[in-house]
């Protein structure tokens, strides 16, 4: 579901519409194949930054910062 993610943050980047995504995770069991395609996807998705995956006691701060979480699934 990320890629879907970036794909639409790229779309609306070429659409002029202002917005940033933060893609947390980690890529624990992801192919090399995969891991590529998801960094090609957000270097074409200016808004968009990969972060990582995050402690369980840092949530509530990520998503004090948030104003909307999305969790993106195919």
């Amino acid at each position: 579901g990320g890629l879907v993610l970036l794909q639409a943050s790229r779309r609306l980047s070429e659409q002029g519409v202002a917005h940033r995504v933060a893609l947390h995770g980690g890529t624990a069991y992801q192919t090399d194949a995969f891991l590529e395609e998801v960094q090609a996807a957000a270097a074409a998705a200016p808004a968009a930054r990969l972060r990582g995956p995050y402690l369980p006691a840092d949530q509530a701060a990520l998503m004090a910062e948030a104003d909307w979480v999305v969790v993106p699934s195919v």
